[in-house]
């Protein structure tokens, strides 16, 4: 599938259950980043399905038409919410397009999410997103900007930095986002913000000191506490000894029990639609 302005060219993957679907459908799990992350997710789900008797589901990921697991320039603009007049470019990296959440939003929900009901038995009101890095940063995005677009939404690691931490700071200003719905699942790698003294030695002063600036852990407990306190159904997690990159697996498995565990159970760390409670920073470690 190809972006309406000609610009970028996706690559869709599915992974359908076998067997009948239940009565209204399948649940569907969409994994941005697909390239990378799609073959994880598709066997955390299948696992679960088997052993746990958690609900199958479909899985798509919306990857690029490229050999690299991460489409950089791509994903730098499908992933990045706009902050200000078009054409938008990424402050760290100018040559980069960048602002582009909402146009992508409009080209999953009017061409691929259509395909993806056209192509398999999938319930409407059971769409999961999970998104890692830029990826969390557009899952966080779409939780606060499309409300009931997904039932479950996993922000894995996500770039809150992004353009002066902008989502952070819409988030606090009143009346910059809908009433938050849904169910929200904020995970990040310990060491993602303060590295290990053996990732110190490797990664060298100045890597370490952005790592430090980027304030990956802070700013991802800040959002799940700002969500909490306004009301929403929101959960954060922190692993540990876990890197920016390793925690994947982690936050997959995390993803697939927060949003498709039977609903008879409880997974821990996972909260129930209900009022904050009385303490907002509740989290969980692991």
């Amino acid at each position: 599938m190809t972006s309406p302005d000609g610009l970028r060219h996706y690559r869709i993957m599915m992974a359908v259950p076998p067997g009948p679907p239940p009565p209204g459908g399948f649940p569907v799990v969409y994994v941005l980043d697909g390239n990378a992350f799609f073959g994880t997710m598709v066997d955390a789900v299948r696992l679960e399905a088997f052993m746990a008797h958690y609900s199958p589901a479909v899985v798509v990921g919306l990857g690029y038409d490229t050999p690299s697991p991460i489409a950089i320039a791509e994903r730098n603009y499908d992933y990045t919410p706009p902050t200000g007049p078009a054409p938008e470019f990424d402050e760290r990296n100018p040559e980069r397009r960048a602002g582009g959440a909402e146009e992508f939003t409009r080209f999953l929900t009017g061409a691929i999410m259509p395909e993806v009901a056209r192509r398999a038995a999938v319930d409407p009101t059971r769409r999961v997103l999970f998104g890692h890095s830029y990826g969390g940063l557009y899952a966080a995005y779409a939780y606060l900007q499309h409300p009931g677009l997904f039932r479950a939404v996993i922000a894995a690691s996500p770039s809150l930095w992004y353009h002066h931490f902008h989502v952070l700071e819409t988030l606090a200003g009143p009346g910059q986002h809908p009433a938050p719905t849904g169910r929200l699942l904020v995970t990040v790698g310990e060491n993602e913000q303060k590295p290990s003294p053996e990732e110190i030695a490797a990664l060298g002063p100045r890597r370490v000191a952005m790592l430090e600036a980027l304030r990956q852990v802070d700013s991802a407990r800040r959002f799940t506490q700002t969500l909490r306190a306004q009301g929403a159904d929101a959960t954060f997690t922190l692993f540990a000894d876990e890197t920016h990159p390793s925690v994947v697996p982690a936050a997959i498995s995390r993803a697939v029990r927060f949003a498709l565990a039977p609903a008879e159970t409880h997974p821990e760390g996972v909260h129930r639609p209900g009022p904050p409670p009385a303490n907002p920073s509740q989290e969980t470690n692991r």
